[in-house]
């Protein structure tokens, strides 16, 4: 089937839209053609590989543009590395492990982003779109995904009427806020994720326990463990 791209106006959010569907063909072309673990968020692409064949599926990319006849911005191209800052967050692989670290300076306009929201009581569907986008990336540096139903909260108001009073009439969006600038403040400054598989056998018993929002206002849980008969569900 043909595909058909036409400008659009600058600055126009059709424009971002319209190019989206670009990005996304070219990014499912890359994963279903070339074998890359490609991601795209908007106009922008990254992919880990492994150092054998990083080069070669670098070129492949780049190929696939030329070869469709789409334009790629050499100068903003980031060839192969260990060592990259990805939409803000640097991103790093070292002895065996991953290394996220979120800037200083990037976690403090967040905090002070959330401040201002809670400060004026208000969160607006457009300014609550662009603090979840910030936030998604942002809290890949957290130990842990107890901010899921946090983040879902957030993300809710972006396609919800705007309200005057968020302490008022929906106080759950207080609290994530609340919740999530105190993770974010106490987060430390990077994060170190193993890539190699544990062959040994803890004795500690382990549970997992995953949270997310409710439609009820609350959050919900499940614990599972390997001696457990059956989960255990909280609400």
């Amino acid at each position: 089937s043909a595909f058909f791209h036409v400008a659009q106006p600058f600055g126009a959010s059709s424009s971002v839209i319209n190019y989206c569907r670009v990005s996304q063909a070219l990014a499912h072309l890359g994963r279903i053609l070339l074998a890359l673990i490609l991601i795209n968020f908007l106009d922008d692409y990254f992919a880990p590989e492994r150092a054998s064949s990083v080069d070669s599926g670098y070129e492949a990319w780049r190929w696939l543009h030329v070869i469709l006849g789409w334009r790629l911005k050499e100068p903003k191209c980031v060839g192969p590395t260990s060592d990259l800052s990805v939409l803000g967050l640097g991103i790093s692989t070292s002895g065996g492990s991953l290394h996220l670290s979120l800037p200083e300076e990037k976690k403090a306009k967040i905090i002070d982003k959330i401040q201002e929201a809670l400060s004026e009581d208000r969160l607006s569907s457009s300014a609550a779109a662009k603090l979840a986008g910030r936030l998604l990336f942002a809290s890949t540096v957290l130990p842990s995904n107890a901010c899921r139903p946090y983040l879902r909260e957030v993300m809710s108001h972006i396609h919800r009427p705007d309200v005057q009073k968020l302490s008022t009439n929906r106080p759950f969006a207080v609290t994530a806020l609340t919740r999530l600038k105190e993770m974010l403040r106490g987060a430390e400054a990077v994060r170190h994720i193993s890539l190699m598989e544990d062959s040994g056998i803890s004795s500690v018993r382990q549970a997992c326990i995953y949270s997310d929002a409710t439609s009820a206002g609350g959050i919900g849980a499940v614990a599972s463990a390997k001696d457990f008969v059956r989960p255990i569900y909280a609400a």
